[in-house]
């Protein structure tokens, strides 16, 4: 059995199946208490938020509660979305309203930085 090198807790491995559903249930926009309870609904062992928060994280996905770029690529589309928006002058907010609308959550933050990255600049 793997534990945890700190605590020394025993670890609870996770199928390759219930990672699936995980992720899943995370693409149609469950948050992670939800994905626990439709988890132990479904027969698998009862996971914390915490444990899908990290599993999850460790897949790299990350919640919009704590996006970073790190691990998530930018797809050529999104980019495309950004210099849309520069030409329009739109505003960060309406940039990553836009890049939801396709399925990309990026923070404020993140969507600077990329303008930033790609030599754009807000006017």
């Amino acid at each position: 059995m793997v534990e945890c090198n700190t605590c020394k807790i025993p670890l609870r491995p996770w199928s390759q199946e219930e990672l699936e559903l995980a992720k899943k249930l995370y693409e149609s926009g469950k948050v992670p208490a939800d994905i626990a309870d439709e988890l132990y609904g479904q027969g698998y062992e009862r996971r914390t938020i915490q444990s899908v928060r990290n599993k999850l994280y460790s897949e790299g996905i990350r919640s919009e509660y704590h996006p970073t770029e790190y691990g998530i690529k930018w797809k050529p589309e999104e980019d495309d979305i950004l210099r849309k928006c520069i030409e329009e002058n739109d505003s960060v907010g309406t940039m990553r309203d836009m890049l939801r609308d396709i399925g990309a959550v990026r923070s404020d933050c993140v969507v600077r930085n990329r303008l930033a990255k790609l030599g754009l600049s807000l006017t």
